[in-house]
């Protein structure tokens, strides 16, 4: 099977798991698949009690407590003062008023008691230990009263006790054991034994509190009231068990993680602004399969993280909801820098050879033909081809399963690797390198990532989206800026249905072994490959033009929605197969050499759709004899320039595709199921498209791009515009030298 090639005249270019919850009532399931053609889904059912969901309580049989500076009244039963501690002992309906200015709030109540704590314009404060610690109960609801605003503070000099048993003397703890930022910020990744892209669990979690709002049972925060919770020394809000959220205006300041359910978070509406010093939000257990999820509903976040923003041990769900993720210094400036400096090589086992000898440009005199010798792999330069190894650029082609991917350089000094990482367009001086573990992602799942609808705006120092096994976007909208890939699973990638996803920043834009576009509408921008398919089980893996091996199981398939790709590395990248089967792909390659719009080990193969690409001549690959369906490659002598419109229409000036050329150009290539063998056609620069075909006419015809202004018309007709060759088509892959 021939793979198709455009290079420079010297080289003769143109070769054309079901998984169910234990435990309370939460049923969680999920199911995957490595398939093309199958979408991996997972549902979390059972999530939210009615009690959950009703903040309400009878005024009558609660108990009142009014808090006054260091005093504490209580009228009712089932608890009382002791030590300028709130002890509540036994279930019930309690409702907390007024200023407490040194105290903390302790349950100990029976394992089958369910506590209800009413704040109703409360302000507790504790400045040597957490000021709610909820130690026994089956479960307890954090009410926030209508139109009230209350706060819960830890102070800069409170610290976690190492006594979880003791309720009477909090004013005595332990100096052995400072606040820490997160209990369970070792990272590991027990759900994943196959992947060393560490979760932030833990297996050595302790019992003692460290969290200004902590329960070591179930806990539900629900009401419309308002929340400010400021944990100067701990973690924001916790849970050992489920943590449910379904109301409330809800403000977080914390040096630890800002919200917490170790087995699982149910979140279904409020408002969230959480400002961490670790991870936003953190389901953790990492020993039981069944937990470690969060499933979030609806309501509007704002999250401000130093680590991960949105981080599941197992499943991580987005069914609707409103999000703002910033996560360390976030990626735009990461990306910006990256695409500023990057030399946009292939990679050679993890390096990307130095192409600025040739600049990308063509040899005098090129021409292109449609036989001919394989030229010389581009990621393996023989002595004569001008390109030398940039031995400091040290980020491999592969997934987070088997490389630390923000290791910078080989140099010693953490300062010296940040540098020489810009220099040599890698990810940024604020991501992680040799000597940091920490996470810095969006959103983060240790198995499935899985977006059904929402509006989700991520601004991440690393991966925007990562999952150590499927991620599967079915709808929504997602903008991202990364500093390193855009999306990023391990195993399976699909985008779905009315998806909208635009990566307007990235290192590599999305990367998975499998990756499937099904439908929606997904541009991506990156200083290095558009999409990627890799496995990352490959010395060779990038490397094309013959002779290496393609990764098993490895494809990047295209059957439906609209993707637009800008990339400064390979367009489309698979370290096996490409498969194009529908939809509408146009690609802007790299205007340097070293890359191509299209590179493969194994085959690519078109038999429907539209499919437009840009780029490169000395680096090009085409199409390969298993596609079905027609394709021409136009070969340019010189560099044609960008912002140019450029439109291929038949032999009755009816329009086969027109876009905007978004870069310079030596190589473009067109697809389409409209070109027919021994037919006429000609290519135009310039012009005006009048939307006289039912093509043309409606909201499908032209897909706009926002991060790249483009679109691409497939339908109408051309007037005016100059003429820049007439050809025929003479077979299924035919080569056209301007």
């Amino acid at each position: 099977m021939k793979n198709y090639k455009i290079k420079n005249k010297l080289a003769l270019a143109l070769i054309a798991t079901s998984l169910i919850a234990s435990g309370c009532s939460n049923a969680l399931t999920n199911s995957s698949s490595t398939s093309t053609t199958a979408t991996s889904t997972s549902s979390i059912t059972d999530k939210y009690s009615d009690k959950d969901l009703d903040p309400s309580w009878d005024e009558s049989t609660a108990t009142k407590i009014i808090f006054s500076g260091s005093s504490i009244t209580v009228s009712g039963d089932g608890a009382q003062e002791e030590n300028g501690n709130l002890i509540i002992n036994s279930g019930g309906t309690y409702v907390l008023s007024g200023t407490l200015d040194n105290g903390q709030i302790i349950v100990e109540a029976s394992d089958t008691d369910k506590v209800q704590i009413v704040l109703n314009n409360a302000n507790i404060t504790n400045k040597d230990s957490i000021p709610l610690n909820v130690k026994t109960a089956d479960k307890v609801f954090l009410t926030l009263a209508d139109n009230t605003t209350n706060k819960i503070v830890d102070s800069s000099n409170a610290v976690v006790s190492n006594d979880s048993t003791d309720s009477s003397n909090t004013n005595t703890v332990s100096n052995a054991s400072t606040s820490t930022a997160n209990s369970e910020s070792t990272e590991t990744n027990s759900a994943n034994t196959n992947s060393t892209e560490n979760n932030s669990s833990t297996t050595n979690e302790t019992d003692s509190p460290d969290a200004a709002i902590y329960s070591k049972c179930d806990l539900t925060i629900n009401g419309n009231g308002s929340l400010t919770v400021n944990s100067n020394n701990n973690e924001g809000i916790k849970s050992k068990d489920e943590l449910v959220i379904t109301g409330g205006n809800i403000k977080v300041d914390s040096k630890g993680d800002a919200l917490t359910g170790k087995d699982s978070i149910a979140i279904k509406g409020g408002s969230f602004d959480l400002n961490s010093s670790k991870d936003g939000i953190k389901s953790s257990n990492s020993t039981d399969s069944s937990k470690g999820w969060i499933s979030i509903d609806g309501g509007t976040f704002k999250i401000s993280a130093a680590n991960d923003g949105i981080e599941a041990e197992t499943i991580l769900e987005i069914n609707d909801g409103d999000f703002d993720i910033t996560t360390g210094e976030g990626g735009e400036t990461v990306s910006t820098q990256s695409q500023q400096n990057s030399l946009g090589g292939g990679r050679q086992n993890g390096m990307r050879p130095d192409m600025s000898q040739q600049n990308g440009n063509p040899q005098s005199n090129s021409e292109f033909g449609n036989r001919g010798n394989m030229m010389t792999p581009p990621d393996r330069p023989d002595a004569n081809s001008g390109a030398t190894q940039n031995t400091t650029s040290q980020r491999t082609n592969t997934n987070a399963s088997s490389y630390n991917k923000n290791t910078a350089t080989a140099n010693s000094g953490v300062e010296n690797q940040k540098n020489q990482a810009i220099q040599n367009g890698n990810l940024s001086t604020n991501t992680e390198n040799s000597d940091s573990s920490e996470s810095i992602k969006g959103l983060k799942a240790g198995t499935d990532l899985v977006v059904n609808s929402g509006s989700i705006t991520i601004n991440a120092e690393e991966d925007a989206l990562h999952s150590n096994k499927d991620i599967n976007i079915n709808g929504g909208t997602l903008s991202v800026k990364a500093g390193d890939d855009g999306i990023h699973s391990e195993e399976t990638l699909n985008i779905t249905n009315e998806a909208k996803v635009s990566i307007s920043n990235s290192y590599e834009g999305i990367e998975s072994k499998v990756i499937n576009i099904k439908g929606g509408t997904t541009s991506v921008v990156s200083s290095d490959d558009g999409i990627n398919g890799t496995s990352g089980s490959s010395d060779s893996q990038g490397m094309r033009g013959g002779g290496e091996n393609a990764q098993d199981g490895v494809s990047v398939n295209i059957s439906g929605g609209s993707l637009t790709v800008n990339a400064q590395g390979d367009g489309l990248d698979s370290n096996a197969d490409i498969n194009i089967t529908g939809g509408k792909t146009i690609v802007y390659g790299p205007s340097n050499g070293g890359n191509g719009s299209l590179d493969y080990t194994g085959t690519a193969k078109i038999t429907k759709g539209t499919f437009v690409s840009i780029g490169t001549a000395d680096m090009y690959q085409g199409f390969d004899d298993s596609s079905t369906q027609n394709t021409v490659t136009f070969g340019f002598n010189s560099t044609q320039s960008e912002n140019q419109t450029l439109t291929l229409v038949d032999s009755n000036n009816n329009v086969i595709t027109s876009f905007k050329a978004q870069k310079s150009y030596q190589a473009l290539l067109i697809s389409s199921d409209k070109l027919k063998e021994g037919e006429t056609y000609t290519l135009y620069r310039g012009g005006s498209i009048s939307e006289n075909s039912s093509e043309n006419s409606s909201k499908n015809t032209s897909d706009k791009d926002s991060s790249t202004d483009s679109s691409l018309n497939t339908g109408g007709s051309l007037s005016g515009g100059e003429k820049i060759t007439q050809f025929t088509l003479s077979e299924k892959n035919t080569v056209v030298n301007v």
